[in-house]
């Protein structure tokens, strides 16, 4: 059940409201949590520099008590004289005076002379890092943390001079738990000494408890302190507390450097839940407002909203009535407020779909231009027909004659003449066919009955409706045209139906027929050009094309100079399928350029594989006018030239005079820069085309290749003799080469020899050739 005003009225404004309210809190969280952010970190900045302070305040204490000593006299004399008891001595009082937790003294090559604690080699290794530092210059005494016996002392280093180095003097104080809880009493923040950070191994020396010490030693150990802080709800920060001579290195240099040290680094965290405490009344209060502020909203709502539910609900009620289709209820609701306003449009609204809705379903149903039903009401009629199983006749009339008008007298005369035309024919095929335009100047028929007496019929109104037009004063001839195709006889698919009736009007048109029925399986050609046309693009893709060569022979001797590349094309589905059959479609469908193509590269590389034993053998490849139009064209042959290996001499391209109708500057502007290569140009099925001479000669050819339709019945037709010999004539008079094709017999082969024809090409000297078949073919040859 759907959600009524009432209710909407109230989620709505208390929506409104609650949203408001909750940018309000979401502000206040903000700010809030901001705040806390704010003093958290003030709090650990205060408490680093405490931290930093008081470890700055024993690292002088320790700095001063070492200098003291390393400036003693007596204490060098000592050391120069290797007298230990007084060396001993010195060093456990002056510890003593400072209360040094750990003393020690090296020799200047960092060997252990005297040590309060046993020290690990990493450590040592830092501290000689560190003298190393102070070897090359540096003379102050330095300070580090250095991890002796599993605990960690602040310590400082002094060199002991007289005036060469003696020794190096170490005094240091214990960082513990004691010092740990000092700096957390100091600072309000927790602190945590941390050694080896970036090892397996970490240890902490913590304020906390030793539940938190252990749980940040883990944390460590695992590189998650920022998981162990938020799940604390605490901010912490790190402070390095490195030898110097680690101070200026990255985390990751000094663990790469001394892996088992890690570091040292205090661990400073704060407490966000102490700094959220003073917050929380102020979250308390808000939380008590929101609240009666959205029992109050709820309140007035429910109030204001009874007044417009009443006149809201026999609105909506109208409302359904009109959904229904009942236009003819009055609706009536008095005042002069926004709802009777609203009342008085729904019952305009109502008046005005009612008669929209009628214009609408005629338009719908019938075209806009002639008022003759229109293909939607077709489509339902037939389906509706089909579905009956009833024999009926689909008749599709056409004006043949209608773009010409177009062209000759405009659109606007053309809408007068198709308009007079509707009219007309409505007339003439009630009661007998009802009529429907499909566009333009396609109109359908539809007949209740077989085709031959729809037929009959349709003859006495084409009679009729072929008839002048008379428009402005000015008659228009009518050049009609109609197909008939029989459901279910012929069809029972409604678009099928259609296309069988289209079928047969073209077939009327062509024949100039009036009408033609729909004979089955005269449609057939068509159909197979269709498969034709739609396998090529499958075919080339595939590789179903084969390359065959028929060769071309010199005259006299017959030797071999040539042969011409032929494309053969047999479909599992389709059968052969004859170049004569495919090259158009290709031509028509834009798929020729791609044919051209693979028909050069393969024909090229098997000239190349045939030239290693032939080296002088040519070969001749045909183009269409469509690949002369491909500004790729030149690539590509240059390309299938280069990957062959053959050289541009070797190959003939062959083109029709029809070729180069539609565009002769383009064609010959790609014709002689082939033949500026060095390739050869031949002029093929010369004399079946749009044969002239200008045209022969403004073209950059070296061949002219004499149709075969002048060559079959040479010995036979004196007409034939007269035509080919003054055409070999001709061409050797202009420098062409002559080629004939179509030798089919010996004595042919002697009259062109006689004629000085060059070259011969036909069944009497072989068929096209594979190339398994091309090298046994010429074996014989020659034997």
């Amino acid at each position: 059940m759907g959600i009524n005003f009432r209710t909407r009225l109230l989620l709505m404004v208390g929506g409104c409201i609650s949203a408001a309210l909750l940018v309000v809190v979401l502000a206040i969280i903000i700010s809030t949590e901001q705040s806390v952010d704010v003093h958290t970190e003030r709090e650990l900045e205060v408490s680093q520099r405490v931290v930093t302070q008081l470890i700055d305040y024993r690292d002088s204490q320790l700095r001063q008590a070492a200098l003291v000593l390393a400036d003693d006299f007596g204490f060098r004399q000592a050391l120069a004289t290797a007298d230990d008891d007084t060396i001993i001595s010195a060093l456990t009082n002056q510890a003593q005076r400072i209360d040094s937790d750990l003393v020690m003294l090296l020799e200047p090559s960092t060997e252990i002379l005297v040590s309060s604690h046993e020290i690990s080699s990493a450590e040592m290794n830092a501290m000689r890092s560190f003298m190393g530092l102070e070897a090359d210059g540096n003379d102050s005494a330095g300070a580090a943390m250095l991890v002796a016996e599993q605990e960690l002392f602040q310590v400082v280093l002094v060199p002991i001079r007289a005036p060469h180095l003696l020794a190096w003097l170490v005094l240091g104080f214990t960082v513990d738990r004691d010092l740990a809880e000092q700096l957390q009493q100091l600072t309000n923040s927790s602190v945590h000494f941390v050694t080896g950070r970036y090892t397996d191994n970490p240890s902490v020396i913590s304020s906390a408890t030793e539940s938190v010490q252990a749980e940040l030693t883990e944390a460590v150990r695992t590189e998650a302190t920022d998981i162990w802080l938020d799940g604390k709800n605490e901010q912490g920060v790190w402070l390095s507390l490195a030898m110097s001579s680690e101070a200026n290195q990255a985390p990751e240099q000094t663990l790469e450097q001394q892996p088992e040290r890690g570091g040292v680094y205090v661990f400073l965290t704060s407490s966000r839940e102490a700094a959220e405490e003073p917050f929380a009344p102020l979250q308390q209060q808000l939380i008590i407002i929101v609240v009666l502020t959205l029992l109050l909203t709820v309140l007035i709502t429910l109030f204001a909203s009874r007044r417009f539910v009443e006149p809201l609900r026999t609105l909506a009620v109208a409302a359904g009535d009109i959904a229904k289709g009942n236009y003819k209820q009055k609706i009536v609701i008095r005042g002069k407020d926004e709802i009777s306003t609203l009342a008085r449009a729904l019952d305009k609204m109502q008046s005005a779909i009612a008669e929209r809705e009628s214009e609408i379903s005629y338009q719908s149903n019938h075209d806009l231009l002639t008022g003759l039903a229109n293909q939607r009401a077709f489509n339902r009629d037939a389906e509706l027909r089909l579905a009956d199983n009833a024999p009926w006749t689909l008749v599709v009339l056409n004006l043949d004659n209608f773009r010409n008008l177009n062209d000759m007298f405009g659109q606007s005369v053309c809408d007068d003449i198709l308009r007079e035309f509707s009219g007309r024919l409505a007339v003439l095929a009630e009661p007998i066919f009802a009529v429907a335009r499909r566009h333009g100047d396609e109109f359908v028929l539809t007949y209740n009955g077989a085709s031959e007496l729809a037929a009959v019929e349709l003859k006495k109104l084409l009679d009729q409706a072929s008839q002048l037009i008379e428009i402005g004063g000015v008659h228009y001839s009518l050049s009609l045209s109609a197909g008939l195709a029989e459901a279910p006889l012929h069809a029972t698919d409604r678009d099928e139906l259609v296309r069988l009736a289209q079928f047969a009007r073209n077939k009327a048109k062509r024949q100039k027929l009036g009408y033609s029925i729909y004979q089955t399986g005269e449609d057939e050609p068509y159909l197979r050009t269709l498969l034709v046309s739609a396998a090529i693009p499958d075919a080339l893709k595939n590789e179903a094309f084969t390359l065959v060569y028929q060769p071309q022979l010199r005259k006299g001797d017959h030797a071999l100079l040539s042969c011409e590349a032929l494309i053969r094309w047999q479909d599992s589905e389709l059968g052969f399928v004859s170049p004569a059959e495919f090259i158009p479609l290709a031509e028509q469908s834009g798929q020729i350029f791609a044919i051209t193509q693979w028909v050069l590269k393969q024909s090229l590389l098997q000239l190349g594989e045939w030239q290693q034993v032939l080296p002088n053998l040519g070969l001749s490849v045909n183009l269409s006018g469509a690949d002369l139009a491909e500004p790729e064209l030149l690539d590509v042959i240059f390309g299938a030239l280069a990957d062959a290996a053959v050289s541009a001499s070797s190959l003939t391209v062959e083109v029709t005079e029809s070729a180069v109708v539609n565009d002769p500057k383009q064609a010959i502007e790609q014709l002689s820069k082939l033949r500026a290569a060095g390739i050869h140009v031949a002029i093929d099925d010369y004399g079946t085309g749009y044969s002239s001479l200008a045209q022969l000669r403004g073209m950059p050819a070296t061949e002219l290749k004499i149709d075969r339709s002048f060559i079959m019945d040479l010995a036979r037709e004196e007409i034939d003799k007269t035509i080919v010999q003054s055409t070999i004539n001709m061409a050797h008079k202009l420098g062409l080469k002559v080629v004939a094709e179509g030798v089919e017999d010996e004595e042919t082969a002697n009259l062109l020899a006689d004629y000085n024809c060059d070259v011969l090409q036909g069944y009497w000297f072989s068929k096209p050739l594979t190339p398994d078949d091309f090298q046994p073919w010429l074996t014989k040859k020659n034997n």
